[in-house]
């Protein structure tokens, strides 16, 4: 078992506001890297790979983009994952990313403890762009602080200090 932390950027590079889950688990990782045992992934894919990849790691940080048009642009929000499923039935066309993990753990495959996923408001995005819109953009560096001071404390600030 790797003992280690790894973090997941999530998203569609080729979609805009889309990608800011892999761009800040890109920049949060480059942040942390040195001071820690740390891996990093960025992925497109479905809750049961994303559960699939995330196996053997003691602690996994999760960073994606959350459509949401009440809330403000850039907005972090930290969103619980159930430790435990209900006994519904369960399809791999329908199965979220709670009912994933609790497929992976009654299989002992060992999934991490430790889970953290962070959702970044956005909004949908229109049309494809390599690039994220200028208001995400302006606060991505508050975001990837944000989410360090949550996940590692004092150890970013030392970094840039």
């Amino acid at each position: 078992m790797n003992t280690g932390t790894l973090i997941v950027g999530l998203g569609n590079p080729y979609h805009g506001d889309d990608a800011i889950g892999i761009i800040v688990a890109r920049q949060l990782y480059e942040m942390i890297k040195d001071n820690e045992p740390i891996d990093f992934l960025e992925l497109s894919v479905s809750n049961f790979e994303l559960t699939e990849r995330i196996v053997g790691y003691k602690r996994v940080i999760i960073v994606d983009g959350l459509v949401n048009d009440e809330e403000a642009i850039g907005s972090v929000k930290k969103i619980e994952v159930s430790a435990s499923i209900g006994r519904s039935p369960l399809s791999v066309h329908t199965g979220g990313f709670d009912a994933a993990l609790s497929l992976a753990r009654m299989m002992h495959l060992g999934v991490p403890d430790e889970i953290s996923v962070y959702g970044i408001v956005i909004r949908e995005p229109e049309g494809f762009s390599e690039r994220l819109s200028n208001e995400l953009s302006s606060k991505l560096l508050d975001i990837v602080r944000e989410i360090a001071i949550v996940e590692f404390g004092a150890l970013q600030e030392k970094k840039h200090a």
